[in-house]
This record gives C-alpha cells, structure tokens and sequence, in this order.
C-alpha cells in the first residue's frame, strides 16, 4: 500500500477551494447514511474509511458500518456509541452532518467524490514517492524501476482492500473447501501428482530439485503446456538454462507427438510435418510467455509477470528453470544467503501475482553416494532457504537409467502427506506421462 503524504487534521480547506468540496461531499456522505439512506452494502463498495480526507470522518464512517453490520439501521445517537473510546469526533458534529445533507438519496454520488478524490491523492503521493525513487543515488536500477512501476500500478489500479479477516468471516470458505475441494487449485496433468500434492495452488512455491537430466526442464514445460492448454490460464516461463528456441522445440514435440531429436537435426518424416501441422496453430495460441534472459532477477521475472497481468488477469503459473541460476540482487559473498533471498523473493512474487511459482532445483551429489541413489531434501544446494520457504519440494529420481521409469518424490508438503508417485518418461516426445497412460495418435 501506498502511504499518503501527512495530513495536518487542524489545516481547515477554505471555502471555494478544492479541499472544501471533498469536506463538503464527505460530509454529505456521513449525513447521508445517517438519516436512512438504505443500501450501506452498496456504499461499501464504493469508499472504504481509508478514502476519507479528515481522519474523524474516517473514525465516523467506520462507526457506521460497525453499526451497519450489527443490524443496526445507522443514526447520530448508535454512531456516537459505537465510536472507539478516544475518539476525537464530536458528538454534536453528528447531528450537524445529517442537517447539512442536501439529499439522502444522492448518497451514491457523494461517495463518487469520495472515492475519486482518495484515488487522486494516491496518484499524488505515487508521484512523489516516484521523484524520491529518482533522486535516490545507488542501488540496482532495474529494481528502482520495478518500484516506481509498483507505485503507479498500486495508485491506478483502484482502492487497496484490507485483506484483515476475522475467524468468523474466514470459516464458511473454509467449511466449503471441506466440503467441494479448493476450486482455484489446477490439476497437473499427472492424476497420480495430483493424489500427492493436491495439484498446483495459487500462492505457492513449488520446489522441484533433480540432478542434471533427470527431467526438472521436462517437467517444467509440461506443466507450462497443460496449464495453457488443458486450463486455458496464462504461464509465464522463466528459462535461464535453456535458450527460447530449445523451450520451443521441447513444447513442439510434447504437443505435435513429434521426435525431438528429428525437431532439432531437421530429419523430420512426413507423417511428423502432419501431426505438426495439425497442433502448430493451437501451440501459436496457447497464452505462454517465454523470457530466456540469461542474467535475471526476481526482480525481472516479476517485471515479467507484470506485463503478462496486464495483458490477462489469469496468470496461474510462472515456471523458473532453474533456481539456482536467478541471479540476487545483493551481491552477499555467502552463497545460502544469496539463495535464500532468492527463495524468498519467489515466494513472495507467488503471494503478490496469486500464481504458483514452480521452481525448478539442482541437487548436489551426496544422493549417488548413497545406496539407492534417492535424493533426499538435504541434497537442495544451500537447502536450508529453499526447503524453509516451498510450500512443496518434489524431488525426481531415476531408480534404473535404463528404464523410463521416474519417481516423484514428495518431501515436504505443506497441504498433503508425503508420498512417492511414478511418471512415464518419453524423453523421444520430451513428455512426461501418467505410468497407465497409453500414448494415442489424437492425444
């Protein structure tokens, strides 16, 4: 949230000038809803005490509401009472604002001027706050950029909403999760994954970690095509391994069944071009954004994921292939730390964007010394940051090189037991599949 410049309460606007009508309108407003204006519900949607210029007509509008929301129809006498002990509102002023509203009836356009007036103050302040970001000296420019993006985008894009619940209000959500599943949670793919881990939620970092080749990159795009094309959302595909062209090929020959190897030597068959040319069109229209940037930040990635949000409100996945490789902003000589501000800077972009942040891990090579070659949460480069921050830590091993058979280990999970699941692999398709899924020419 953005804060306002302070505001003197004892500095009274002049008559005439801009600030006298907002006093005027907020006045009104209060009046209004004290002397029997019906739809408060409706009124609520429009302004917040937050809106409010003078701070004891915020106080006097939340009074209201606590009066409201008590059944209570809203007059000078169940507002006074309902006024927080210390209040600096006159009593008598409450009268005073019911005798001094033009008309009841027009409380929606009073609560207009309200809000447009709060909305330019934001505007105001963003302004400010952008000229102090400039003036700045040091720091990362891409990251001084990125706020002062933040600033316009939190002062143009409508009232910020207090995301405060009490238990009473939160329980019937919970009660119907209960009840009917968590609706916003997306499917994997892998109905076997999605017993495991409950699919993908929003909000969460997904931590996938494997030694190198054993399907982290896979696994990423894949998700990035059914999430796009099975759910129909937004992905944003964060790849600082591969370059864009390699991403594609993968995507080309998961959808189009097509050899990936014959995709990058140009030893395509006909039967291939077929397939091809029957799924190039909807894999051109599937909403997947690529940013192979090789030098990036959290902070661009979520520069990155802006962009996408501005285009669609539906971002659901931001895959970042991998971990290890984003680089951190402070340049800290201890390696764990600079991870750790990376971990954390995902999770965070997952609560800000409301998508999940699957992102992909190397292990180190403690796991080969073992018996069963089994990775364990320990084996995460500078685990320590990475496994505290994820939500979920899969890990993927190959039990036998010679056979297509992959483990998904759950190690730590948030919102379900821990479990071990199996995955097909068609390295040839650079798909990953359900152990009883058969592969059709339609899939």
């Amino acid at each position: 949230m953005i804060d306002e410049p302070p505001i003197d309460p004892d500095d009274e606007p002049t008559p005439g000038s801009q600030m006298a009508d907002v006093r005027d309108a907020e006045i009104s407003l209060l009046g209004a809803v004290m002397s029997g204006y019906d739809d408060l519900d409706g009124l609520a949607e429009q302004v917040t005490g937050a809106d409010f210029y003078r701070p004891e007509h915020e106080e006097t509008w939340d009074a209201v509401m606590r009066v409201h929301r008590g059944g209570v129809k809203p007059d000078p006498v169940s507002v006074r009472l309902a006024l927080d002990k210390g209040s600096r509102v006159d009593p008598l002023s409450l009268l005073h604002m019911t005798q001094m509203v033009p008309l009841v009836s027009q409380a929606p356009y009073y609560a207009d001027r309200v809000a447009t007036a709060s909305g330019l103050r934001r505007i105001q302040a963003a302004g400010l706050r952008i000229q102090q970001l400039g003036n700045a000296t040091g720091g990362d420019l891409d990251d001084i950029r990125e706020r002062a993006r933040a600033e316009v985008d939190a002062a143009t894009t409508g009232r910020v909403v207090s995301r405060a619940r009490t238990v009473a209000d939160l329980l019937p959500d919970v009660l119907d999760i209960a009840e009917h599943g968590q609706a916003n949670v997306l499917g994997t793919g892998w109905p076997d994954v999605d017993d495991s881990i409950g699919g993908l939620g929003p909000g969460r970092l997904v931590v996938v970690g494997a030694r190198p080749g054993v399907g982290k990159s896979l696994m990423g795009t894949n998700l990035a095509l059914h999430m796009a094309h099975h759910h129909g959302h937004a992905v944003l595909l964060a790849s600082l391994e591969m370059p864009e062209r390699e991403v594609g090929q993968r995507m080309l020959a998961a959808f189009a069944q097509a050899n990936l190897t014959d995709l990058q030597t140009g030893r395509t068959d006909e039967r291939t071009w077929e397939r091809i040319g029957r799924h190039a069109q909807a894999l051109m229209d599937l909403p997947i954004t690529i940013d192979d940037s090789p030098d990036q930040t959290v902070t661009s990635i979520r520069r990155a994921a802006r962009n996408v949000q501005r285009k669609r409100d539906d971002l659901a996945l931001i895959v970042v292939d991998y971990l290890q490789l984003v680089r951190p902003v402070d340049n800290r000589p201890n390696r764990a730390e600079q991870l750790g501000e990376v971990s954390r800077g995902l999770k965070l972009l997952a609560r800000e964007t409301g998508a999940c942040v699957v992102a992909m891990a190397q292990v180190n090579r403690e796991s080969t010394k073992r018996t069963d070659g089994r990775p364990m949460l320990a084996d995460l480069r500078e685990s320590g940051s990475i496994e505290a921050d994820a939500d979920q830590v899969l890990l993927l091993h190959h039990p036998d090189d010679e056979l297509p058979d992959l483990e998904v280990i759950t190690a730590k999970n948030r919102h379900g037991p821990k479990a071990t699941r199996h995955l097909y692999m068609q390295g040839h398709y650079a798909r990953l599949t359900s152990t009883t899924w058969a592969p059709r020419e339609d899939a």
